[in-house]
């Protein structure tokens, strides 16, 4: 495979089978190059040879070259890192040249690699009909490769806490969606045709509250029928208009002009670790940041409560944890949560 096939990979045995190659002749692709010419238009040109080049394409040719050369050595660091026990670097013998001087390239990773080897002390090796080689490292047998004389280092003195086990590492708790903070008890028939239908209209509905406030106000009801009609496959005309009449009072209402202002945010996610431990994981459907107070609205879709003390449970923990990861994440500010069940509209701020 190609070096940047490997990356990434190891195995117990690499060989790097063409190391002899020129890397000025490897992959050499057409570049283009931004020149004014005083015209409008392109033109082709054959790329000149060494002694041919000149001002301007001389120095973005020399530039081109070099980065190509500094990636030819990044990729052989590649190539030398995937071997996981034995590394063996080949390639095809050149042409020997008539005047006798080195036949490999001077920038080819064989002659590079044989010079570290060198400068590390290699041995030679003969291997048959392979010829010469450059050995470093233990052979198979295991017995050390050179009877040269050991010397003998003292050994370091450990500090007693490299003898001690280290203690378990403590699992950060998993975040909690703010919604699945309480059970919902509430009783749940089967749901039946009318269900879904209100359902999938109040699914509608939510899509609706997060788009159309990026549309000017006088166009937001053609946007909506439009929408509802061709994306969301709405036929009847008189289900349409009622959807459209209910967002638009809800984005007209101006005790909620704020909350959906351009100031404000969609579908805002939010992170914070609480006081006492809890991380809350969410995502709001609008968020209003201001100088000294954070409001955020959650919309819901089903039945309208009939006072306060009727909202869900599981509706206002979900809130209170909203509310709570806001005041981690802005410190010092005022902290707004309210809900708004769209098929009123109506709106319930809650208790801080």
């Amino acid at each position: 495979m190609t070096v940047h096939g490997a990356k990434g990979l190891e195995a117990p045995v690499v060989i790097l089978a063409d190391a002899t190659a020129d890397p000025a002749r490897m992959g050499r692709t057409p570049i283009t190059l931004d020149v004014e010419l005083g015209s409008a238009g392109l033109s082709p040109l054959l790329r000149p040879k060494k002694e041919e080049r000149c001002p301007p394409f001389d120095t973005m040719i020399a530039a081109e070259e070099k980065r190509d050369l500094e990636e030819h050595w990044r990729l052989l660091y590649v190539a030398l890192t995937r071997a996981a026990d034995r590394l063996v670097i080949a390639g095809v013998a050149p042409k020997p040249k008539k005047d006798g001087s080195e036949a490999r390239p001077e920038n080819c990773w064989h002659v590079a690699v044989e010079r570290a080897m060198v400068s590390v002390g290699a041995d030679q090796a003969d291997h048959g009909a392979w010829g010469p080689a450059l050995v470093y490292g233990a052979p198979a047998s295991g017995r050390p490769r050179s009877r040269a004389r050991r010397h003998v280092v003292a050994p370091l003195g450990l500090p007693d806490w490299t003898r001690t086990a280290a203690p378990p590492e403590s699992r950060p708790p998993r975040p909690l969606a703010p919604s699945a903070i309480v059970a919902d008890q509430d009783s749940a028939p089967p749901p039946s045709e009318g269900m879904r239908a209100a359902a999938l209209r109040g699914t509608w509905i939510h899509r609706l509250l997060e788009r159309l406030p990026e549309v000017p106000q006088d166009k937001r009801a053609d946007a909506a029928h439009r929408w509802l009609e061709h994306s969301a496959g709405l036929a009847d005309a008189e289900s349409r208009r009622q959807i459209v009449e209910l967002v638009c009072r809800v984005l007209d209402d101006a005790e909620l002009a704020p909350l959906f202002s351009e100031r404000s945010l969609a579908e805002a996610p939010l992170a914070a670790t609480l006081p006492d431990g809890r991380v809350i994981a969410g995502t709001v459907d609008r968020l209003l940041v201001e100088q000294e107070r954070v409001s955020v609205l959650d919309f819901k879709t089903g039945r309208v409560p009939a006072q306060e003390a009727d909202i869900p449970a599981s509706h206002r923990a979900q809130m209170a944890a909203y509310a709570e990861a806001l005041r981690v994440i802005f410190p010092g500010k005022t902290v707004r949560a309210a809900l708004l069940y769209t098929a009123g509209p109506r709106l319930f701020e809650l208790p801080s």
